[in-house]
């Protein structure tokens, strides 16, 4: 799968020169930045260059000593399963788009952001990243500090603070409108080897509800999908033991970019994320 993000000839100038290694461009490649249009990348390229500029390392090592770099990263987990889906039908509308169980950063609920540019009052919390670690040909472990989804409320008990849980009640003063529940949490997914289908840069979901979600453009073009069996996938928040999940899970994993962001570390970002792509295969 070539890259969605387009690299522009400065940037792959000043990738190679700081790497001391050539891309091996192909002629098209060549004619589109004659263009000034930007080129794609090839997921050989990419890996070939993992390749080289793992050393002495294996595959495993490059991409699990290169994770710190790139933060912060995003994640969203989405799991599918029938009672999950009843739940979704308490949301105020899609009822048939599924939200994430569990996300870093967090996204949550806050009715005094509502506005018309921000109708649905979502705010993100400040990324801290994730901690990313593949042991061979048994699991990859994510692990940071995000937010763990605990039902569709009302607005007012949305934003209760945790440590005070009101008694519901027809007459409880607040907003009724129901909105989704995220709090503050550990959370650590561990995905077994065996059953995993991995997918770079994948197209929006119209099965996925992105509101408390990264955005879908960030996976889009600078992100992987990887797909697996519940069973095979355990979850663990806060201090409660990771137990496995039922039904079908999606984990979307991917890395916002500001505009101002230099070129040469998104494409050395891009052969990073395909080698880890490769590594799941």
């Amino acid at each position: 799968m070539p890259t969605r993000y387009l690299f522009h000839q400065e940037d792959l100038e000043q990738f190679e020169q700081i790497h001391g290694q050539s891309l091996g461009l192909t002629k098209e490649q060549y004619e589109r930045l004659g263009n000034k249009s930007g080129t794609s990348l090839t997921s050989q390229q990419l890996f070939l260059m993992s390749k080289n500029l793992a050393g002495n390392q294996t595959i495993i090592e490059f991409v699990n000593n290169l994770a710190g770099r790139f933060q912060p990263l995003s994640m969203s987990l989405f799991v599918f399963n029938d009672s999950i889906w009843k739940l979704m039908e308490k949301k105020p509308e899609s009822m048939n788009t599924m939200l994430p169980m569990a996300t870093i950063p967090r996204f949550y609920w806050k009715e005094s952001s509502i506005t018309p540019k921000n109708p649905y009052g979502v705010k993100r919390d400040l990324n801290s990243g994730l901690s990313l670690n593949i042991k061979p040909h048994q699991s990859i472990v994510f692990q940071g500090v995000g937010g763990d989804f605990c039902g569709i409320l009302e607005g007012h008990l949305v934003e209760q603070e945790i440590k005070a849980r009101p008694v519901i009640s027809p007459t409880f003063p607040g907003i009724k409108e129901k909105a989704p529940k995220y709090e503050t949490r550990d959370i650590e997914i561990r995905m077994q080897f065996g059953n995993l289908r991995t997918n770079l840069y994948p197209d929006p979901s119209k099965s996925i509800d992105y509101t408390f979600s990264e955005h879908p453009r960030v996976f889009y073009e600078h992100g992987l999908s990887v797909s697996s069996e519940g069973m095979l996938v355990q979850l663990g928040i806060g201090n409660k033991r990771a137990q496995p999940l039922h039904g079908d899970v999606i984990l979307l994993l991917g890395k916002r970019w500001e505009s101002d962001a230099p070129g040469h570390e998104i494409l050395f970002y891009h052969v990073w994320l395909n080698a880890f792509s490769v590594l799941l295969k």
